[in-house]
């Protein structure tokens, strides 16, 4: 097992939350660029975000896309109920999820329900066609409850530094 020494983030200077900062806001914003607003050279910049790459503090890059004009108009929150809470039953059907391409996200959770599902479909009859062809058989599924979203006012997937 572990210590907390052998699991610990590496310490974050002021420069290193600034690069964060910088690329949450830009992820296509040049090392040059970058290194100027840090007040780094490109070399030494290029050396931070690469330490902050292998620690796993950036996972990665990627285009933040509108579902909507590609054909994904509706979202909907699952709530899941599994039958049983052991090991095997929840990890059975964290698999299963990785193959439903609908799940946006996927949350354990504690209280009432035991996962929650973010999935995005076309429209009410792609909903109803998720549920019947691919929800109904997830492994050990005892309840869904369903709401649709009908208006996101916030969403935002940075983290504060």
């Amino acid at each position: 097992m572990g210590t907390l020494e052998s699991i610990a983030q590496p310490r974050l200077d002021e420069i290193d939350r600034r690069i964060l900062q910088l690329l949450q806001a830009n992820a296509r914003m040049s090392n040059a660029a970058v290194a100027r607003e840090v007040g780094l050279t490109p070399p030494a910049t290029l050396e931070r975000t690469r330490r902050l790459e292998d620690a796993g503090i950036i996972r990665g890059y990627h285009a933040d896309l509108d579902p909507e004009p590609l054909g994904y108009g509706m979202t909907v929150l699952l709530l899941i109920r599994l039958d049983h809470h052991g090991r095997e039953a929840v990890h059975a059907f964290r698999d299963a999820i990785a193959d439903v391409d609908a799940v946006a996200e996927c949350h354990y959770l504690t209280g009432t329900a035991d996962f929650m599902l973010k999935i995005r479909v076309p429209d009410v009859a792609g909903y109803r066609e998720l549920l019947e062809d691919e929800v109904s058989g997830l492994p050990g599924l005892a309840h869904v409850e369903s709401a649709v979203v009908l208006e996101t006012f916030k969403e935002d997937r940075s983290v504060r530094v």
